[in-house]
């Protein structure tokens, strides 16, 4: 299998565009960070608008995956703006609990409500993953400047962009799936 995740001194490459031709990778640097502690399983965090829907399809379906093949990874993900999720009703999107349902993943009981993004959960993480660019990078940009660059970002849309969630589901189990093939 090739891999190519390359360990360095302090600082570990993550390829997670699938592609190894030239101009074909997106790649990712993700510091050893001094709030990580060694011997604690390695974190990646995922972000999101509202910690309502895609960060947390991302989490359970990331932390379901990583468990069964026993890797040293778990996930996190919280909310860049929870104060735009007021008319978010519940703890979690029916979407997320309709897909997880369907991928055979099972959710904590109750659900936890959603997250906001503080420093303390970027510096704990080792990998950082903002599921939207176009959406994300300036709520990070704005709100934790410093993380910017340091942030991997995917491309899935959230519910006002594509109605159906059954493809920004299977988009999330794919770039999962390809995230644990890198980290393994």
């Amino acid at each position: 299998m090739r891999r190519s995740v390359i360990e360095k001194k302090e600082e570990t490459w993550f390829n997670l565009s699938g592609s190894s031709a030239p101009g074909c990778r997106i790649v990712a640097k993700a510091f050893c960070l001094p709030g990580v502690r060694l011997g604690m399983p390695k974190q990646v965090l995922f972000l999101c608008t509202g910690n309502y829907y895609r960060s947390r399809l991302a989490e359970e379906l990331f932390n379901h995956r990583a468990h069964h093949l026993q890797l040293d990874w778990r996930a996190s993900s919280c909310a860049l703006a929870i104060e735009r999720g007021d008319e978010n009703i519940g703890p979690i999107s029916d979407h997320t609990l309709a897909a997880l349902s369907k991928l055979n993943v099972p959710i904590g009981t109750p659900p936890r409500f959603p997250i906001a993004c503080t420093e303390q959960a970027l510096e704990s993480a080792n990998l950082v993953i903002a599921m939207k660019e176009s959406e994300h990078r300036p709520l990070v940009e704005a709100r934790f400047h410093a993380w910017a660059d340091r942030v991997v970002y995917w491309q899935i849309h959230d519910l006002d962009v594509v109605a159906d969630s059954v493809p920004t589901a299977a988009l999330i189990e794919a770039l999962i799936d390809r995230l644990i093939e890198e980290i393994r």
